[in-house]
């Protein structure tokens, strides 16, 4: 196989998450930036490279993915499994397994849920000063219809999930057997 390039990795992650999409899938507690600024840090000296005024990697639609989906997981077999969990090789391989430790040291904390059909950009065209074009690859998946819900209603489906669970506990350690 050749050189590496960010569509592997991009493809990578698409073929997970239709791997997982099947059943129900989760998100694990993490702040904001938590996951992105392990993305961005993950990358082996020499691969992540200014360009221009940024660093090559530090792109807004792939910060937004990360945000949407990358503390996704599916439980298999009392397991969790991260949209991260790939097979890939090289620096994205480093960066890929960090994330996914990352997010299994979290906590389940509620379903997933997304307010748009598209989570990421798949990609864009920049124009350059002497004519050229860039295409940008991004991370980017389509969600079923079943993880889509305008903003309101994911929070409401939010919060009747933890209230199921406060419910559920509640009873297992209030319920006896007799």
């Amino acid at each position: 196989m050749g050189e590496l390039i960010f569509k592997d990795f991009k493809d990578a992650v698409q073929k997970q998450f239709d791997t997982m999409k099947n059943g129900p899938l989760f998100v694990v507690e993490v702040e904001k930036n938590y996951l992105w600024d392990i993305y961005i840090n993950s990358f082996p000296e020499g691969y992540n490279k200014m360009f221009r005024e940024r660093l090559e990697y530090d792109c807004q639609s792939c910060k937004t993915f990360i945000r949407a989906c990358g503390h996704m997981v599916k439980i298999v077999d009392n397991e969790m499994v991260s949209i991260w969990d790939i097979d890939i090789e090289g620096p994205y391989k480093i960066v890929a397994d960090a994330l996914s430790k990352a997010v299994k040291k979290r906590p389940i904390r509620n379903v997933f849920r997304y307010f748009q059909q598209n989570a990421g950009t798949n990609s864009n065209m920049q124009m350059l000063e002497d004519g050229n074009t860039i295409k940008w690859e991004h991370f980017f998946v389509k969600l079923p219809a079943q993880y889509v819900q305008s903003g309101d209603d994911v929070n409401v489906t939010y919060s009747n999930c933890r209230t199921q669970k406060k419910l559920f506990c509640r009873a297992m350690n209030e319920i006896t057997l007799e």
